[in-house]
């Protein structure tokens, strides 16, 4: 019962107003990990390149070839990624303003400016 009186003596005796007390909560920057790295474009093959006397055999073509179709997926990948990190930037941005006005209203709650 003592209990119950100190918690009711406790709950009245804070104001009510959220804005007195109000927290404000820092927002987390995107992890720097999470930022896509963009694929390293295959290079041409020896044989393929200008000046270059000797031919390319079959195997080295596909290879080359196998290396480009790899680089555009790899790619495509790193543009959705990408869309996801700016995504999380733009959050990011919008939260930091929501805070930025949450600790200047902290700050001024009693000083009459109308934020």
């Amino acid at each position: 019962m003592k209990i119950w009186i100190s918690i009711l003596g406790f709950v009245l005796l804070v104001p009510s107003s959220a804005t007195a007390y109000s927290y404000c909560s820092e927002p987390s920057v995107p992890y720097r990990s999470s930022k896509p790295q963009k694929p390293v474009k295959p290079e041409l093959p020896y044989c393929a390149r200008p000046y270059s006397l000797s031919k390319c055999t079959d195997w080295e073509v596909r290879a080359y070839n196998n290396n480009v179709e790899n680089y555009n997926r790899e790619l495509a990948e790193y543009a959705n990624k990408k869309e996801e990190y700016i995504k999380k930037l733009k959050q990011y941005l919008e939260d930091a303003e929501e805070y930025a006005v949450c600790e200047l209203k902290s700050l001024d709650q009693n000083s009459g400016f109308p934020y």
